[in-house]
């Protein structure tokens, strides 16, 4: 029967998500008639806890190479997660409507002016700004991007987008192989640029060695001519290279070595033009021609390892970039370690990437690159806390404390007992995150609690520990953490299963009493920078196993629908007052415990002395019990004041007073009570 349930719950879990999964994302493109939201997650932006910060993005068509500068705002103090609507509007009215988006982040300062806007197009042609992964979707009929700081996390985005749920093996080994798939494509892509370059090289080595045969057979004046005419060739091409002419350049450097072909530094300036007009196997090959000592070796080096980066050919890349920054150029080694960098970050070396940008910062006169060194170092930071996050896949739980209840009220049918005593109370709780990525976490989470009653004396006697229970629970709680109804929010589905045991018939060891299945659901949504919702369903079908009348049968089947609001009052969010409303819906076999009640409460929480949290409740609750055979119906007010310290970040201490009255038109259901207790708790993840 349990099983059934289980497989009941599970598919209502899974029907919200894959009405999500409409359009294959991959396909889509920007439609620049119609607004967009982009949202990027950066811890390493919130600099300021107490402030809403802004931050930028650019945002590039692919096709005809058009910029914007899109301002995101942090959606509030200290939540790390910027984002923005907006509509695209490019400078050229010839922009097609539908466009290929690509993403950069950049220092806000980066992106005021025009002119620098157009440094920056500058920075993406020469590799210096990687483009970020990014995840694109439209959701009711909205386009959104989610940036993202690595290409694993914006796929985990779009497979949870697909497919909620994912055996983690089959997950890591799609991972894997489209990784290695792209480091073959790429490594046969370097295979063939360098066949390539060694005919090119063969080629031009023959017309060098040409052209120099010929030279030498030419008299003395007319090589001296020709040197001259050389020379004013190369003067034409540093002019135009100086107005961004690079094609002019070239076609200037190239009449050069073919006039004095004896002239190493010609062929230099002409593998620079190359570069510039991206002919990358071309430059290489008129480089390595390049063999006279008195040209700057780290200079040479330097755009040989530009070329190979151009290509993707990272591994030739970081040999020429290692070299540079190994050699005593001041003027070009930190670029090189920068370039060294990206390479790092795009193999996922992140640590290796951080000591590269690091030492870009030590070295570096530039202040543009030292800001990019800086925006990467914070992307590292991002990346690094989310991997070691997920490396923890286990929290352990354990809390302990002592009561004193002035009326000790039975678990399963909250009557009273007319006991008061001491009571221990301990529990242990231990989860397991299967997957943890991002967007997505699945985890399953085994508690056990229990709860040792004494006289007022501190002696054990049994009629106490007789109402003691015994609980034993298992969830399997999947969290969906990103964006919804436009406002940063995490879902749960949590399906699980309950026992308890208690020695409810007063003789020998404690025995089950009562098995549940439940589901339970949850929204949290940040509806702005002071408020904060949660919503909650719960599910539940409990079945008793204990011997009882016919009216007073517990077994039920559960409704709760809850939803709590808290409201800060500073910004540092230590002082709150908070609203709950909860109904709930227990259709019972038994005709006396079927009900329905209504709770509602509001709680200010403020800091206090000795850096403590304190907090004040008030709660109302009205039950009615529609066939009951008295037509019972309950009244509670319940006050509640405590205290909270953190004394070290796992461990923290409660000390609470509660006073409860329930009114009740049946003289057996009414009582008044108040607990005393103190817990603490302590919690790791490892």
């Amino acid at each position: 029967m349990f099983q059934k349930r289980l497989i009941f719950f599970i598919s209502l879990l899974l029907l919200p998500l894959s009405l999500l999964a409409q359009q294959d994302a991959r396909k889509m493109k920007i439609d620049a008639t119609k607004p967009i939201r982009i949202d990027y997650e950066s811890p390493s932006w919130n600099k300021n806890k107490d402030e809403t910060e802004l931050a930028a993005i650019l945002i590039r068509d692919a096709n005809s190479g058009q910029t914007a500068k899109v301002e995101l705002k942090e959606t509030g103090t200290n939540t790390g997660i910027f984002e923005g609507f907006y509509q695209l509007s490019f400078a050229e009215a010839n922009v097609a409507t539908e466009i290929t988006p690509e993403l950069y982040v950049a220092p806000l300062k980066m992106l005021q002016s025009t002119d620098q806007l157009k440094k920056m197009e500058m920075l993406i042609k020469d590799g210096t700004l990687l483009r970020k992964p990014y995840f694109l979707r439209v959701e009711g009929g909205k386009q959104l991007i989610t940036v993202y700081d690595s290409k694993d996390q914006a796929l985990n985005a779009y497979k949870t987008f697909m497919q909620p749920i994912l055996q983690k093996q089959a997950l890591e080994a799609q991972r894997l192989a489209e990784k290695e798939a792209e480091i073959k494509r790429l490594a046969e892509m370097a295979a063939k640029a360098k066949s390539e370059r060694e005919r090119l090289e063969a080629e031009a080595l023959r017309k060098k060695e040409e052209l120099i045969r010929k030279q030498a057979e030419m008299s003395a004046a007319e090589k001296l001519r020709r040197k001259k005419l050389a020379t004013e060739y190369v003067y034409k091409g540093i002019e135009d290279f100086k107005k961004e002419q690079f094609k002019l350049a070239e076609e200037n450097f190239a009449k050069a070595t073919d006039l004095d072909p004896e002239n190493d530094n010609f062929y230099f300036h002409y593998g620079v033009a190359l570069f510039r007009n991206d002919k990358n196997n071309k430059s290489i090959t008129y480089l390595d021609l390049v063999k006279d000592p008195k040209i700057n070796r780290s200079e040479l080096d330097q755009y040989k390892g530009l070329n190979y980066y151009k290509m993707k050919d990272y591994n030739s890349a970081y040999k020429e970039f290692s070299k540079v920054k190994e050699s005593k150029d001041a003027s070009l080694n930190a670029i090189a370690a920068y370039y060294m960098g990206l390479i790092d970050f795009e193999k996922e070396r992140y640590d290796e990437a951080k000591s590269q940008f690091e030492y870009v910062l030590d070295k570096s006169s530039d202040p543009k690159i030292d800001e990019q060194a800086e925006a990467y170092i914070e992307q590292i930071a991002n990346i690094k806390m989310f991997l070691e996050r997920k490396a923890k896949r286990w929290t352990l739980n354990l809390s302990g404390g002592m009561q004193y209840d002035s009326n000790i009220l039975l678990q399963t049918s909250g009557s009273t007992t007319d006991l008061a005593g001491w009571r221990a109370s301990y529990s242990a709780g231990l989860e397991y995150r299967i997957l943890f990525e991002e967007k997505y976490e699945w985890s399953a989470a085994l508690n056990y609690s229990d709860m040792y009653s004494m006289d007022n004396k501190f002696q054990a006697a049994a009629n106490f520990q007789n109402t003691d229970p015994l609980m034993v629970t298992l969830y399997l709680p999947y969290r969906l953490k990103g964006t919804y109804f436009g406002k940063p929010a995490q879902l749960t589905f949590s399906p699980g299963y309950e026992t308890m045991s208690m020695n409810a018939d007063g003789s020998g060891a404690r025995e089950n009493i009562m098995n549940s299945a439940v589901l339970k659901n949850e929204a949290t949504l940040v509806m702005s920078d002071d408020w904060f919702s949660t919503y909650s369903l719960e599910l539940r079908s409990d079945t008793s196993l204990l011997t009882s009348s016919a009216e007073e049968d517990l077994t039920a089947t559960k409704v709760t629908l809850n939803t709590s609001n808290i409201f800060f009052k500073n910004k540092k969010k230590t002082e709150s007052v908070t609203y709950d409303a909860g109904l709930a819906l227990n259709q019972a076999k038994g005709s006396n415990q079927r009900y329905q009640r209504l709770d509602l409460a509001g709680t200010y929480t403020a800091p206090w002395k000795w850096e403590t949290s304190w907090n004040g409740k008030l709660g109302l609750g009205y039950a009615t019990y529609p066939n009951h055979s008295s037509s019972r119906a309950d009244t509670i007010i319940t006050l509640s004041t405590g205290l909270a310290k953190p004394f070290t970040e796992t461990l923290n201490g409660l000390l609470n007073l509660t006073y409860t009255n329930n009114g009740s038109n049946v003289d057996s259901s009414k009582y008044d009570k108040y607990i005393l207790m103190g817990v603490f708790s302590w919690s790791t993840n490892f």
